[in-house]
């Protein structure tokens, strides 16, 4: 995933927000690390992608 130019998600809407499931994959295993990261005080995050 991280020499992906681009990542596609398809899923359905409903009530106009994404399926739970969805969120909680984007949320805990896709963006921590490789989209953002915290400062060393870990009290911001900066992102990765650029």
């Amino acid at each position: 995933m991280e020499r992906a130019d681009h990542i596609v998600f398809i899923f359905t809407i409903w009530w106009e927000l994404m399926p739970a499931l969805t969120k909680g994959f984007i949320d805990k295993l896709i963006f921590p690390g490789i989209a953002y990261d915290y400062n060393s005080k870990g009290a911001r995050m900066y992102c990765k992608l650029d």
